[in-house]
């Protein structure tokens, strides 16, 4: 079984608190190592979901950046 190492880095915006035209931003990089045969669709779900719980959110965020690529420079 095969795995990879890929560093991602994602910003999301999402509603903060109740209040109309209040939002937050949030942008975390970090590594994800990808199973054999995993998509690149399934890694950004991974991704964004950890980045919604790191960031203590519930509900929907919007990304505004994503990018995913091997971590190794080789």
């Amino acid at each position: 079984m095969s795995e990879r190492e890929y560093h991602y880095v994602m910003t999301i915006q999402y509603r903060q608190g109740l209040a109309a035209g209040q939002i937050g931003l949030a942008t975390l990089e970090g590594t994800i190592t990808a199973r054999e045969g995993a998509t690149r669709q399934e890694l950004y779900r991974d991704v964004y979901n950890h980045v919604r719980e790191q960031a203590g959110l519930e509900g929907q965020a919007w990304v505004m950046f994503f990018s995913l690529g091997r971590n190794d420079l080789s």
